[in-house]
C-alpha cells in the first residue's frame, strides 16, 4: 500500500482515477474516467486528458494546472491547505470545502496537528 498523496485540497491523490490510471498506465481506466467525469461535470474529456501523478507533480489533469487553491498552496511552500495559518478564515478553501465536504475532516486534523 502506498502513502497518501494529499492534494493541496485535502483530496487523496491517491485514490483517484486519473492518478491510478497514469501511474499504472492503463487506458481502460482512462477511458471509463473521461466518460465518467465527462458526464459528472456535463462536459467531455478525451482519453489522453486523464493524466495525472497528483497534485505535487509535473503531470497534473487539466483544471489542476489553473487551480487557485494549488497556486497559493504552493506560493506559500505548503503541502497543503490544512498548514496554512490562514485556513480557517480563507475563502478558498472555504468553497471549495463547502462543494467537496469529504476533505474538510482531513484538512482539519493536518490543521490542528499543526497548531
Amino acid at each position: 500500500h502506498m502513502e497518501k498523496i494529499i492534494a493541496c485540497c485535502g483530496l487523496t491523490c491517491d485514490t483517484c482515477d486519473a492518478f491510478k490510471a497514469t501511474s499504472m498506465n492503463d487506458d481502460v481506466l482512462r477511458e471509463e474516467t473521461a466518460k465518467k467525469w465527462g458526464g459528472m461535470y456535463g462536459t467531455t474529456f478525451k482519453t489522453k486528458d486523464i493524466n495525472c501523478l497528483g497534485c505535487h507533480s509535473n503531470i497534473l489533469f487539466g483544471y489542476c494546472n489553473s487551480c487557485d487553491i494549488r497556486a497559493c498552496s504552493k506560493s506559500k511552500s505548503l503541502n497543503n491547505c490544512g498548514e496554512c495559518k490562514d485556513f480557517t478564515s480563507c475563502e478558498k478553501i472555504t468553497k471549495f470545502m463547502d462543494m467537496v465536504p469529504s476533505v474538510k475532516p482531513l484538512l482539519d486534523q493536518i490543521h490542528n496537528s499543526i497548531k
